[in-house]
């Protein structure tokens, strides 16, 4: 009875052990020379929005955000602020989801020679892709009068990441206004260390319970 009930413990432990996914973030580290723009302002956009068919969920972070130009040009700017599901405020991390069909932050600035931060992708799309996709992350650059900078690119967008319909991940870096190579590089996609659910974990908490019963009980 006490081998019965020892391997009965064993076996629960490796099916909660089974039972955690190893989900994990994408991560773009992202740079964009904006040195033919230094000294004029300008606006960045950050948006992150479903695609036109089903969607499934997903998250994006703006995080490490850095420029040796100066964010709120325009001070309290008309144009500044968010649309749909986004909160933060650059330089901190600003966060989005694609939970309505416009996810946008946009904000004034006087451009530097240079601007970087990471792109964090996660959620359902990325772990467990179903089929739908999770959507596109776009990175934008506007003058005063709404027109793009930096790019040619059909979409305005200087940088792009999607969400694939498997949950693979996919940047574009577009190229210059003058059609030559793109003024923004990046790096990655690099996934970071899996943190499991928290009712996985108390799953597998459980089974150390049960095993310890078992053990005191024989």
């Amino acid at each position: 009875m006490r081998l019965n009930k020892s391997f009965l413990s064993i076996i629960f432990l490796a099916v909660c052990g089974m039972a955690v996914p190893a989900f994990a973030d994408v991560i773009y580290g992202v740079t964009v020379d904006t040195s033919s723009l230094s000294g004029n302002a300008g606006y960045i956009d950050l948006q992150f929005n479903p695609s036109s068919f089903t969607t499934q969920s997903a998250n994006a972070a703006v995080t490490t955000f850095s420029t040796d130009g100066t964010l709120d040009a325009f001070g309290d700017d008309p144009f500044d602020g968010l649309i749909g599901d986004v909160t933060g405020t650059l330089p901190g991390t600003v966060s989005f989801d694609n939970g309505t069909a416009t996810n946008e932050y946009t904000q004034g600035m006087t451009f530097g020679n240079t601007i970087s931060f990471h792109v964090d992708l996660s959620g359902p799309a990325v772990d467990l892709g179903n089929g739908d996709g999770g959507g596109s992350f776009f990175l934008t650059f506007y003058d005063p009068s709404g027109d793009t900078l930096l790019t040619n690119s059909s979409n305005g967008a200087a940088f792009e990441a999607d969400i694939n319909p498997d949950g693979s991940t996919t940047a574009t870096a577009y190229a210059n206004a003058d059609g030559g190579p793109s003024v923004g590089t990046f790096v990655g996609p690099t996934e970071v260390s899996a943190i499991p659910e928290p009712s996985m974990v108390l799953l597998l908490a459980g089974g150390l319970a049960a095993m310890a019963a078992f053990r005191r009980r024989t």
